[in-house]
């Protein structure tokens, strides 16, 4: 999580709007600094929750576009895992 939170701006991104939304400004700027630190520090739990969510959502949105595409395409669709 801690990678996808450092390297990827879309998971930084919707993260950074569930926290805000959690836990207010306190949090966002939290995870913010998280975002920021060292490959070796450590995160909070709560931050890494909003991590997490933003990675299911971002994949579960991949998975989706796979899907649609391949009903268009009428290949068959994907198989999308969790």
């Amino acid at each position: 999580m801690s990678r996808a939170l450092r390297s990827d701006r879309v998971v930084f991104r919707a993260a950074g709007e569930y926290a805000r939304a959690w836990g207010g400004a306190s949090l966002a700027s939290r995870l913010e600094a998280a975002a920021r630190g060292s490959a070796g520090g450590s995160i909070a739990d709560d931050i890494l929750l909003a991590a997490a969510v933003a990675v299911l959502h971002r994949k579960r949105e991949q998975c989706s576009r796979a899907r649609s595409w391949a009903i268009r395409t009428t290949v068959g669709a994907p198989i999308c895992s969790l």
